[in-house]
């Protein structure tokens, strides 16, 4: 079997403004998370959503979702017939709402199907040739830095013809990290802080170090989510 191509391009990540990332897996474009201006990035590149294998939201915070009602308006605007396969994790309020708005706005216009696919902690999905599994991630809702409770937060492992791709989505360290990112051929990791401060302990995100640490364990890191 010829091996077949496997890339990951981050569209754009800046932490609080929007991160969206692009999997190519042999043919398959996978889009993992969709913040704002992800469809014009994607159309830009000459990947319109109707190309999508699918689309996985690590969390429903507003810089790694904005842009999925941009991609349904879209595609109900294209009068699209196909699928759209959505994966989430479960008990994400911020993307079931907006589903429900969507449907309740534009009911009986819409041609295309949503598979929705709600995740939990160590659960698996096959998309045709492409293994996914979700790992539970450390990522507390806050405000101004402040933790008000824990978010429905997932990082994705993506395994296809021998290779892994891992994407943590947000969140601070915990031990398990290690496990989920170690002997990967490539490991997407956010690095939003530069230096310890008080906000690591609120399980919010990772700092830089801890992000490089992590990223010497796989075969090839990014680190993304900056703040600037």
């Amino acid at each position: 079997m010829k091996t077949q191509p496997v890339e990951v391009e981050v569209l754009f990540s800046q932490a609080g403004i929007a991160t969206a990332i692009l999997v190519t897996l042999g043919d398959i474009y996978i889009l993992v998370d969709a913040g704002d201006g992800v469809l014009r990035d994607l159309l830009g590149k000459g990947v319109p959503p109707q190309r999508l294998g699918a689309v996985l939201l690590t969390h429903g915070h507003s810089d790694h979702i904005a842009g999925l009602y941009a991609l349904l308006g879209y595609l109900r605007g294209e009068a699209f017939r196909g699928v759209f396969n959505l994966v989430y994790p479960a008990g994400c309020c911020e993307v079931e709402a907006m589903l429900e708005a969507f449907f309740k706005c534009y009911a009986g216009t819409i041609n295309f199907a949503i598979n929705r696919f709600p995740m939990r902690d160590k659960s698996t999905l096959q998309l045709g040739p492409i293994h996914v599994q979700a790992w539970q991630m450390l990522h507390w809702h806050s405000v101004a830095g402040n933790p008000i409770s824990p978010a429905p937060a997932l990082g994705f492992r993506l395994s296809y013809q021998g290779r892994t791709i891992a994407l943590t989505g947000d969140t601070a360290f915990f031990p398990e990290l290690v496990d989920f990112v170690k002997d990967v051929d490539i490991a997407v990791i956010e690095a939003t802080l530069d230096e310890p401060v008080p906000e690591t302990s609120t399980y919010v995100h990772l700092t830089m170090e801890q992000a490089q640490r992590l990223a010497g364990l796989a075969k090839r890191g990014m680190l993304i989510h900056r703040k600037s």
